[in-house]
């Protein structure tokens, strides 16, 4: 628990609330892991917890266009159903 900032003031997706960098106080421990969650890992913090993400909920996800190049951006115009985490 404690205070931190989050946010940026230069957000490259306006509609995820990026922005502004602000304050917040945590008041729940948090556990970060050193290293990236392998999918094996997320499958089993899944069987734990029954989570299921945007894609599994709604039936498709968006694609993160600002981080594609503009080959790839030029092709991506709709949601994208079936945006899994557990294919290889």
């Amino acid at each position: 628990p404690g205070e931190t900032f989050v946010g940026t003031d230069r957000p490259k997706i306006f509609e995820d609330g990026e922005g502004p960098a602000r304050r917040v106080r945590i008041t729940k421990t948090l556990e970060v892991d050193v290293h990236e969650c392998t999918n094996e890992d997320f499958a089993k913090f899944v069987a734990a917890t029954a989570y299921e993400t945007d894609s599994e909920k709604f039936g498709w996800s968006f694609v993160f266009h600002l981080e594609l190049d503009a080959a790839a951006r030029a092709g991506a115009t709709t949601a994208v159903k079936g945006v899994e985490w557990w294919p290889p």
